[in-house]
């Protein structure tokens, strides 16, 4: 017999809705100390917390509050910092077994310069306790370095320890260039190394713009450009890679042989032995291309640099590109808008794993949208998300194909939410969902947001009402459970009921609905070899207007396999 557990809101499902994707109504984070100027997320998915960091105008430090995802609110949020006339800025999250690390920008200004030191600080996962906030670069006290730009990753060495890499650039004064550094800690969040000087050769040989930085198992890869062999502001893209757990960089590797103008962040991405990086380039027309480079060999040798995308330069503008690496297959996948059809519509491509050639690109969606981003699932044969800013709201997109066709949009966010910038994305392979964290103007006002959507969806086929029989059907669970049962719950609430002996939450209330109707056969079925699965038809005999919560679980005799988030309806009359 099944037994079951818990998750967040859909979208109010209207009765005899088609088969559809369904993704999670969006719940604000509060707004601690008015309109943020930066936000942050992450989750702690094994005892099931949340954390969220925000900065705000002419406040000094990082505003951080916990959530338990068991439906408790936020807690009281804490502010750390250093100097108290700072501001704080640029606010980043990671979450590491017990530990939340938390780093910021704090800027002061010394005289007529003002400078930007990079700070961080560490506590357990409820946040009561902290180890009080320490600088790792920037000297706001002698004005003689500033922090331009910094990125965070984890990595881990063969032996399966976690450590904290920070790339930062820095501006030092008196140096002709900006210096760009490594800093490297264990799990436990400190203290840091001291910085390692990351490009083969010196500082006022060529000045650093664009960095990246990306993690791989046992590796961690740094990728930046310079303009040492050039005239700024053209650049060439530059590579080392060093294993994690250790001082020493590989040899430095110089990727373009033609300089250009890099336009926008760089972009960079690594699994296993896959290493993949993109960029724009920007021609003499002003208009941009999209290049990249790939490594099958865990950076050791690159392939050529590449022009991805159908579109005809130098006519056609390309923007917004995002880059991921699939986990499991290692296919390199990049999603981007350009404007070949007269207005920005959104594109996908993908080079597999031992590829040369990236594959033809796919529209994602058919109408104009700008904004995509694409994330793999960390799942065996999962799907690709991808989603974009449209007009008319932030949607969503699955490819179960590696880019080569998606689904219909979902919307992940209402009109009124809109879509300022993206704080996160993540999928968390415990669920098999996608969690998404953006800032969005709402009547006037800038607020963080966090949605998300999970590939395996219950639907309603048919109305439920007194009268009328209605049936379930499930879409997208991994094919790899075809063969597997399935079963429908229904719950009268939201609740905190978890899986037994598995411990992942449902999302529902145990009441008297959840029992009544745990044993009724013709909520159970089997799922096809695409992971899709119907239920016979059923009768539910109550009053109009009562509310239902409903979860599908896929499982068998070894037990629990997928879980859907949470359907909510309404029986009508």
């Amino acid at each position: 017999m099944l037994r079951f557990v818990a998750c967040c809101c859909l979208f109010l499902a209207p009765a005899g809705s088609l088969l559809a994707q369904n993704a999670r109504e969006p719940a604000q984070v509060p707004d601690f100390g008015g309109q943020p100027t930066g936000a942050a997320y992450a989750t702690g998915v094994e005892d099931g917390y949340a954390v969220a960091a925000h900065t705000y105008p002419d406040t000094p430090g990082v505003t951080v509050a916990f959530l338990d995802e068991r439906g408790e609110p936020w807690s009281q949020p804490v502010v750390r910092y250093s100097d108290p006339n700072c501001i704080g800025l640029c606010p980043t999250i990671m979450v590491i077994e017990e530990i939340v690390f938390v780093c910021w920008i704090e800027r002061v200004t010394n005289g007529s310069v003002q400078v930007d030191a990079l700070y961080y600080d560490v506590t357990e996962e409820n946040g009561e306790v902290w180890r009080g906030p320490e600088q790792m670069a920037g000297d706001p006290t002698m004005a003689s370095e500033s922090v331009l730009d910094f990125a965070v990753t984890r990595g881990a060495d063969q032996n399966g320890r976690s450590y904290i890499y920070v790339l930062a650039l820095l501006e030092v004064q008196g140096a002709p260039n900006d210096e760009l550094v490594l800093f490297a800690a264990n799990a436990e969040g400190g203290p840091f190394s001291p910085p390692v000087h990351v490009p083969d050769r010196m500082p006022q040989a060529a000045d650093v713009d664009q960095i990246a930085l990306s993690a791989s198992p046992g590796r961690i890869h740094v990728a930046w450009t310079d303009d040492r062999a050039a005239t700024a502001p053209a650049n060439d893209l530059y590579y080392r890679s060093l294993l994690a757990g250790t001082p020493n960089f590989a040899p430095e590797q110089r990727l373009t042989l033609h300089s250009q103008v890099f336009d926008g962040d760089l972009l960079l991405a690594a699994e296993r032995d896959r290493v993949a990086a993109a960029w724009l380039a920007t021609l003499p027309s002003a208009n941009q291309i999209l290049r990249a480079i790939a490594s099958d060999d865990g950076g050791s040798t690159f392939g050529a640099a590449q022009i991805v995308g159908g579109y005809a330069p130098p006519g056609d503008d390309v923007d917004d590109p995002s880059l991921a690496v699939g986990r499991t297959d290692r296919s390199a996948m990049l999603a981007w808008s350009d404007d070949r059809t007269g207005q920005d519509m959104v594109y996908a491509a993908a080079l597999a794993q031992g590829s040369s050639q990236w594959s033809a690109d796919s529209l994602v969606f058919d109408r104009p949208a700008s904004r995509p981003t694409v994330a793999p699932s960390n799942l065996p044969g999962g799907p690709v998300l991808a989603t974009a800013v449209a007009p008319d709201g932030y949607f969503g997109f699955f490819s179960f194909d590696q880019t080569r066709s998606w689904t219909s949009a979902f919307p992940l966010a209402p009109m009124d939410l809109g879509f300022e910038s993206l704080v996160s994305l993540a999928h968390d392979s415990r669920y098999n969902d996608f969690t998404i964290s953006w800032l969005a103007l709402a009547g006037g006002q800038l607020h963080q947001y966090v949605g998300g959507v999970r590939p395996q969806t219950l639907n309603i086929d048919g109305a439920i009402s007194q009268g009328a029989p209605a049936s379930f059907e499930v879409i997208y669970f991994p094919t790899y459970e075809a063969g597997l049962a399935f079963q429908v719950l229904i719950s009268g609430g939201y609740g905190t009921l978890r899986l037994p002996g598995d411990g992942r939450y449902v999302g529902l209330r145990n009441d008297i609905l959840f029992r009544s109707f745990l044993l009724r056969p013709e909520l159970r079925g089997v799922l096809d070899s695409t992971g899709a699965g119907r239920t016979q038809p059923i009768q539910i005999p109550l009053p109009a207007g009562t509310r239902l919560y409903l979860v599908a679980v896929s499982g068998n005799a070894a037990g629990f396999g997928s879980i859907t988030d949470v359907l909510q309806t309404t029986v009508g009359p």
